[in-house]
């Protein structure tokens, strides 16, 4: 791995190691049933971080395989593209969480997130 790819990677993935630490010690010891807001903020944080940091070493690898370029460039497409699938997975367990899923509103909050990143590619 090259220096300037570690000096991307390594925190990217240390944040990504972090919240998947707290977010596997937030499903295995906390009650959904039983816990007050600031365990179910605290859940959705960390699934949300999770996502992102995931998805963003998850992209980066991919540009870098197909298409080279600029790291920092694909690194900042990947961050904002990881961003937009972290709201839209963390949207979709909090309506579903709250009973309000339904595949319309799953199809809108997708089509909203996509259009959001059409925006950003004109």
């Amino acid at each position: 791995m090259h220096h300037t790819t570690r000096a991307y990677f390594v925190p990217v993935g240390a944040g990504t190691l972090f919240s998947l630490l707290a977010l596997v010690l937030i499903v295995w010891f906390v009650n959904p049933f039983a816990a007050g807001a600031i365990a179910h903020t605290f859940f959705y944080i960390s699934l949300f971080l999770s996502a992102v940091g995931i998805f963003t070493l998850i992209g980066v690898q991919l540009r870098k395989r197909l298409l080279p370029g600029i790291l920092v460039e694909q690194l900042r497409v990947s961050f904002r593209q990881a961003f937009l699938i972290g709201i839209i997975i963390t949207g979709l367990i909090l309506l579903q969480a709250n009973d309000l899923l339904f595949w319309w509103v799953g199809l809108t909050l997708i089509l909203f997130i996509t259009s959001i990143e059409v925006l950003f590619n004109t």
